[in-house]
Order: C-alpha cells, then sequence, then structure tokens
C-alpha cells in the first residue's frame, strides 16, 4: 500500500506544456478563431511539423497537400487540430527509453490504440465529434502514466504481477498499492480543468459490463460509450490477459454498440491496420504488436486454459469491481459535494456570494473589452421578517427557495442568480437592452406576486422590490463592478420606500452611450431583416449562431470602407492611448465621425451582414439567389436613412 500524497506531492508529477493549456483556454470559447489557434500552435514549431505531417496522413484522407498550419486548422477545423496538438504535447517518446522505456512504450502503445479505436467507433454513435473522441481515448489511461513517473518502483512491481498472474491491471493494483489508474486519472483530469465528459470516460472505462449497461441509459453517452469499448480494445491488443479481454470486448460491443461478431472481427482487422500510421504520428512503434489474427489465436489459447477456473475468479473478479466502484462513487460523491459547497448556497441552491463577486468581475472586464452592456437585478424579499415572525423560520426558508425556484424558471441560460445575502438575490444579465432589462425584471416581480402560497388555510402574499441597473464599462474604470451592484442596490432601496413591490431603474450609460446603443440596434442587418418582414425573429437568431467570423478592429473596418484615412485611424488610436476611452467617442469628439456613421461602423463590427444572410441561406432560410440582393438592400437602405439623418 502507499500513501496517495506520495503521487500528488511529486515533482515528477505530469503537468501540461504551457502551449497544451494555452491551446486549452482558447479553444474553450466558441468565438475563437482560427489566427488565436495558429498564434498559440507556432510557439512550438515542432508541434507544427507533426501537425502537418499528421494532416497530410490517410489518418484525413485529404485530396490536397496541406502546406502550412493555417490551412491545417482551417481545413480539419479547430477541434481536429487542438485535439492532435494536445496529444502531441503529452506523448513524450524520450521516455520511452532507460530502465522504464518497456513500461513507457506499452502504455504510449495501448493509449494510441485506444484512441485510434474511439475514433473509429465514434460512427457508431450519434456523435460527429470524431477528435473528441480521440482525445478521450488517447487519456484513457493517464493515471498510469502519472504512477509511472511519480512511484516508478512500486509501480513495475504491479506491472509485473499483472502480466505474470494475467489479472487485470486496474484490480492488480488496487490491491497492491490500495488505489488504481482510474482514481489518479480522474484527480489529475479535475487539476488541468479538463470537460467533465472525458473525466467521466476515464471513470466508468473499467466498469463491469452490467453496470456499463446501467450507466449507458442515462444522458448523452456516446462518448463514454465508445471510450470505455476503445478501453477493452486496447487491454485486448496490449494486456496479458488476452482471452478474458477478449469476452469482455465482446460482450462490450455488443450491449453497449450493436456489434455482431462478423462486424467485431472486421471492426478489429481495420483497426490493426491503422495502428501504424496513427502511432507513427505520434512516435511509437507499433511492429512488434501482432496481426489480428495472432491476437485472436493467442486469446482462444488463453481461454481454452482458463475454462476450468474461469467460474472461481469471476466470482472474486466481481468482488473486487464491486468493492472499485464503491470506493470511485464515494469519491465522486464527496468531490460533487465539495464542488457544490464552492459555488452554491446551501439553502436555495442559487449560486453563492463569492461565485456571483467573482462572475461579475470576469463579465465586466469582458464588456468593458467588447463595449457591450451588462446588466444586474438587485431584489429583495418584501416583509420577510413578518413571514419569519408570523409563520416560523422554517416556513421562510420555504419562501426562499420558491423565488430562487420562480425566479429561475425565467431567466436564460446564460443568465446568473445567485443569492446575495439573507433574503437580497442578484440575477447578473449578459449583454441586455434597457428595455430588455426592465421586461425580464417587471416578469419576475409579476411572477413572484402570482405565487400562491398558503399557510394554516390561509394565503400568504409574497412580493419583491427590485433594483435595475445597466452599464458599459469603461475602460480604465477599476469600480466599474461595485459602481453597478451599489447602483442597483439603491435603485431597489428607492422601490422599497416607494411602496415595495415595484422596480426602480438607473442606467449608468454615459449619455454618449445611450444616444449611441439605439442606433447600433436600428442599424443591425439583423433588425432590418426582422424590421421589414424578411425574416422571423427566430429564424435570424438561429443563423446569428452559425457566424463565427473575426471581428474586426473599428478603426481597420472604417478605413476599409472609406470613412477613415489611414492618418487619421492613426491619430485618434493616439489620443486614445492618451485618454483612455474608446476609439468610436474619440473619432466622434475630434469630428471624423457622426454618430449614425459610427452606429453603423459598430453593428457591421458586430455582425457582418455577408455572413449573417450567407448562414441563413445554408439553414436553407433563403435561397443562394438572394444573398447578394439582400445584403445590397440593406446597404442600400442604410444610406438612405444617414442621408436623411443628414438633411435633418
Amino acid at each position: 500500500m502507499i500513501d496517495p500524497n506520495v503521487i500528488w506531492s511529486s515533482a515528477q508529477l505530469p503537468s501540461l506544456p504551457i502551449v497544451a493549456l494555452k491551446l486549452i483556454e482558447v479553444s474553450r470559447s466558441p468565438s475563437t478563431s482560427v489566427p488565436e489557434i495558429t498564434a498559440v500552435l507556432r510557439t512550438d514549431p515542432a508541434i507544427v511539423a507533426r501537425l502537418l505531417k499528421a494532416a497530410n496522413s490517410s489518418m484525413f484522407g485529404l485530396a490536397t497537400k496541406v502546406k502550412s498550419i493555417d490551412q491545417a486548422v482551417v481545413v480539419l477545423g479547430t477541434t481536429a487540430v487542438t485535439t492532435l496538438a494536445l496529444g502531441f504535447c503529452l506523448v513524450d517518446s524520450t521516455l520511452c527509453r532507460g530502465p522504464l522505456g518497456a513500461a513507457y512504450t506499452s502504455y504510449w502503445l495501448q493509449s494510441t490504440i485506444q484512441a485510434t479505436a474511439a475514433k473509429l467507433l465514434c460512427a457508431r454513435t450519434s456523435s460527429s465529434n470524431h477528435e473528441d473522441f480521440f482525445l478521450a481515448g488517447l487519456l484513457l489511461d493517464l493515471g498510469r502514466l502519472a504512477m509511472l513517473k511519480t512511484i516508478p518502483v512500486d509501480y513495475q512491481m504491479v506491472l509485473a504481477t499483472a502480466e505474470s498472474e494475467q489479472r487485470p491491471l486496474i484490480d492488480t493494483e488496487t490491491d497492491m498499492l490500495g488505489t488504481n489508474h482510474v482514481e489518479v486519472g480522474v484527480q489529475l483530469m479535475h487539476r488541468w480543468s479538463f470537460p467533465e465528459a472525458l473525466s467521466r470516460s476515464i471513470q466508468f472505462h473499467h466498469h463491469s459490463p452490467e453496470d456499463l449497461k446501467d450507466i449507458a441509459k442515462s444522458g448523452d453517452t456516446a462518448l463514454l460509450k465508445a471510450t470505455v469499448v476503445a478501453a477493452a480494445a486496447g487491454e485486448y491488443f496490449c494486456g496479458a490477459s488476452k482471452g478474458l479481454a477478449l469476452e469482455r470486448l465482446r460482450q462490450l460491443a455488443t450491449d453497449l454498440l450493436q456489434f455482431t461478431r462478423p462486424e467485431l472481427d472486421a471492426f478489429l482487422c481495420d483497426l490493426r491496420n491503422r495502428i501504424d500510421e496513427v502511432a507513427g504520428l505520434f512516435s511509437i512503434d507499433a511492429k512488434a504488436l501482432p496481426s489480428a489474427a495472432e491476437l485472436l489465436a493467442q486469446a482462444n489459447e488463453q481461454l481454452a486454459l482458463l475454462a476450468i477456473s474461469a467460474q472461481a475468479e469471476s466470482v472474486h473478479a466481481h468482488a473486487r469491481q464491486a468493492a472499485a466502484e464503491t470506493q470511485i462513487r464515494t469519491l465522486e460523491f464527496r468531490h460533487e459535494q465539495l464542488k457544490q459547497q464552492v459555488i452554491r448556497d446551501p439553502l436555495t441552491n442559487a449560486f453563492n456570494r463569492h461565485f456571483f463577486d467573482e462572475t461579475l468581475a470576469r463579465e465586466v472586464q469582458r464588456c468593458s473589452r467588447c463595449a457591450r452592456p451588462v446588466g444586474l437585478i438587485f431584489f429583495d424579499a418584501d416583509r420577510f421578517k413578518v413571514i419569519n415572525d408570523t409563520y416560523g423560520h422554517a416556513f421562510g426558508d420555504d419562501v426562499l427557495k420558491l423565488i430562487v425556484m420562480t425566479v429561475g424558471g425565467l431567466l436564460r441560460g446564460g443568465d446568473i442568480l445567485a443569492r446575495y445575502g439573507g433574503e437580497e438575490f442578484v440575477v447578473l444579465v449578459c449583454e441586455p437592452s434597457q428595455k430588455g432589462l426592465e421586461k425580464l425584471a417587471e416578469r419576475i416581480r409579476s411572477a413572484i406576486e402570482s405565487i400562491d402560497l398558503r399557510q394554516r388555510g390561509h394565503r400568504v402574499p409574497v412580493s419583491i422590490s427590485l433594483g435595475v441597473a445597466l452599464t458599459i464599462p469603461e475602460r480604465r474604470q477599476q469600480s466599474a463592478a461595485s459602481d453597478l451592484v451599489e447602483a442597483a442596490d439603491r435603485a431597489m432601496y428607492e422601490a422599497k420606500q416607494a411602496g415595495r413591490n415595484q422596480l426602480r431603474l438607473r442606467n449608468l450609460m454615459s449619455e454618449f452611450d445611450r444616444a449611441l446603443i439605439p442606433l447600433i440596434l436600428q442599424s443591425r442587418f439583423s433588425r432590418w431583416l426582422t424590421s421589414n418582414g424578411t425574416l422571423e425573429p427566430e429564424s435570424v437568431s438561429k443563423a446569428l449562431l452559425q457566424c463565427h467570423s473575426e471581428r474586426a478592429r473599428i478603426g481597420d473596418l472604417a478605413e476599409q470602407m472609406g470613412l477613415l484615412t489611414g492618418a487619421e485611424v492613426d491619430a485618434v488610436r493616439e489620443s486614445q492611448r492618451q485618454i483612455g476611452l474608446r476609439f468610436g467617442e474619440i473619432a466622434v469628439r475630434m469630428g471624423l465621425l457622426d454618430l449614425p456613421t459610427l452606429a453603423r461602423l459598430l453593428a457591421r463590427q458586430q455582425e457582418n451582414p455577408r455572413d449573417l444572410a450567407s448562414a441563413l441561406a445554408h439553414l436553407g432560410l433563403i435561397s443562394r439567389d438572394q444573398v447578394q440582393p439582400l445584403v445590397e438592400a440593406y446597404e442600400s437602405a442604410v444610406r438612405t436613412s444617414r442621408q436623411a439623418t443628414l438633411i435633418a
């Protein structure tokens, strides 16, 4: 047995290289652009070279040769490139030499097989994210790498015992070390902040077929099913107990992915044919791996030898598996408890004050950079002390829970509801208009007022007072978050003083922004499409979600459209560096742009008309022939509107 702290405190614990950390960070954002990905990749020329080699391999089967990393990202997609790059960062072929060389080679070979198998199995599921499946397969046994690096002597003994006794590695680890590579891998994934779906694949990929059938019935389990079968294939190709591994593989492939026996045999042949090339991309030698026919012969021989003792071994294996599963479930439950304690209010299950403060700070920073509005709704339960004194604190707690449940049902996915303290709550609203923010606040007020809550046969009236605040944070405004909270709090106090069960609003935007924002909304192509009856708002919203083009800098856009010269753009930027205001406001102050023209520029920056029209055509909402005429009609309308404004 070992103390798990030996692993977690070791200086040899695997860590992600800087380029991998940057890739994970930028890939989390749906708005990440190709230049951002390539900029990160170019910091490691070795990875660039390996990516180009991969792009031109039969793994992707491209018709033309890929000559640059920019082309590779465009052709393969950011997901595929990020996945391959992360894999290259993690696989260290230099470790495959020295006293532990055989153990490292075996580990990376099995990981490569599992990655290849998972990608092939993606076609058997409803998912199309082949590269996510590849990365999941590559990381399934990450805990083995951590144990090889941190406790090499102890782990060598485990590997030798598992091979000599032809036992599953995870059982041998648990018996000899008191922990196993699944538990270590899950914790390591959490430390690296990888997606929960990847951690879940690691957590369950050694479970019994019976338990996996139950797990696979709940939620979106395409990745889990594929990685579980891929792990079984990896154990079949590389493990010591090939007979038992083949039985497990056959059962899982049938139960989870509905493979027939001939289909599985064909899949294993296809997998073996692809392994050499994929392993070569990661500098792993797979030449010693037997053919599919040789593997089957070895497995059948072992099954014959194990036939007599199979029943007894099965009983012991189930007992060990049950113990491991119990321990995993206990760890998972404890982890989830700790996670929720950090970000959730224990009474109402709304987010807590600490989580809200951190989220507000990030949102204010983001809106400051892109000059977008951020809104806050601060509300408080009216006469809550009277409710507590009259009906008791337990009833008061139920009132707070009901308020949170009611308000939560009215919010969008990106909005944040938090308990600020006592009976005070706050809603952080992403990029609202003043009218939209007021409407949401009124819906919340009305919904709470309509709650039919009864106690002792009588209806207990429940109402809230709301303070609403809206701002566009200035570029150098350090106090924007606290100013917004204070404004919403004061507005709520005014609502209380005015008689409760009502709302008050404070708009902290500058006069310049107040005049500009409506003009931007009026100038947007999406607004023009819906206002003239060309399309329904729902259709335009769907198309907007498909638009991910890189946002141009406002100065560059003004120069492209012939509204400013290069010298004028430089002059505005120089002034911007000195006084810190946004580019557009400075250009208006200098008399280089008027407000309607700036609004037109910002509307164009926020949504490119041609990109939106192309997205509409791609979704079948308009024909391809309509793209150009619609864009031209919109631009003509904008010019006419501008001329009318100038005349007025």
